[in-house]
């Protein structure tokens, strides 16, 4: 696979997050501040209590980097990082991959995540050359599920209670949606 570490959007710009200091203070900074809103959909929110932890994170994504089968990107408004967005479970057998994102609390609403999900499945369909895109959310999560409906992803299908949810002690569904490069083609024309 032959990964960009920077993708350009119309108002935002996607940076590869580098194993570094730096990356791991300001991610760690982020998720800190919206921590409780976080919390409830995102499952690592509470093992990642210091620097150290973001540390340990980026040391292991980058190892899944190298091997070809990840690729996570800072959201940037300007120099401000506020939420991040990944291919995950990349195969170039099948030609697929899953999307994983989530933004600060104080970015939520304004179409970032939107405009950076269009930005990563361009350069995944285009780039990549692959041919499949899934999103998984929390069926409770409704900001996750629309940004993945106003993107024109289809809903497949709910896996019903397949996640521990450690937040509340519940069992969750999930839904999940897809995208295929032809419908890609077919929503531009």
């Amino acid at each position: 696979m032959q990964f960009k570490d920077h993708l350009i959007g119309e108002r935002i710009s996607l940076r590869r997050t580098l194993p570094i200091k730096k990356t791991a203070e300001s991610l760690f900074s982020l998720i800190d501040n919206s921590r409780k809103f976080l919390e409830p959909w995102l499952m690592w929110v509470s093992k990642t209590n210091s620097v150290s932890d973001t540390e340990s994170y980026l040391a292991q994504k980058e190892e899944e980097y190298k091997q070809g089968s990840k690729i996570e990107y800072g959201i940037y408004l300007g120099d401000i990082l506020i939420g991040s967005i990944a291919l995950v479970d990349i195969s170039e057998t099948n030609k697929s991959a899953e999307i994983g994102y989530w933004i600060s609390k104080d970015f939520t609403s304004k179409g970032y995540t939107s405009e950076a999900l269009k930005i990563i499945e361009e350069f995944a369909f285009e780039d990549l050359n692959l041919n499949r895109i899934q999103i998984k959310c929390d069926e409770l999560n409704k900001p996750s599920c629309r940004v993945a409906q106003k993107c024109g992803y289809k809903y497949e299908g709910k896996l019903r209670e397949d996640t521990y949810n450690s937040y509340d002690h519940t069992l969750r569904n999930t839904l999940v949606y897809s995208k295929l490069k032809s419908d890609r083609a077919t929503q531009k024309s």
